[in-house]
């Protein structure tokens, strides 16, 4: 693959962070999961594999690394592209060991972030300064 190209670059992340492709599709058994047993129709299930098997490549696209921070980092993205409530708990309370407080001050800067992307709401004005946005 050339250098440069997304295919090297999403190479070479595999293999600093060490992933394969295997290990994805192995990673959920690998933990205890209260949905491994319940059955997808075949549109569901095509969505959980493509968002297992792009995300890493998200990685490479958005310069995030496989650290902790680049994980949280990645998951606030994921939030912003697909509205996913679960990913936005886990970016939320994922590695975080600051008190409640700031914790929630932080989620109200993060979310005001991603909430013009969000289907049916509008962007509030100094949201794309990082402010925190007024109360509902």
């Amino acid at each position: 693959m050339p250098e440069g190209s997304l295919g090297r670059e999403y190479f070479e992340f595999m293999n600093r962070a060490r992933i394969t492709s295997d290990g994805l599709v192995a990673a959920p058994d690998s933990r205890v999961d209260p949905n491994a047993n319940v059955e997808l129709d075949d549109a569901r299930a095509y969505v959980s594999d493509r968002l297992r098997d792009t995300h890493d490549l998200w990685h490479v696209l958005t310069d995030y690394g496989a650290d902790d921070a680049g994980e949280i980092a990645n998951l606030w993205f994921s939030v912003g592209q697909f509205g996913n409530p679960g990913m936005a708990f886990i970016a939320f309370f994922g590695n975080d060991r600051r008190s409640l407080r700031r914790r929630l001050r932080l989620a109200r800067v993060l979310l005001s972030s991603v909430r013009p992307r969000l289907p049916g709401r509008a962007p509030r004005l100094g949201a794309h300064r990082g402010d925190a946005p007024a109360p509902d």
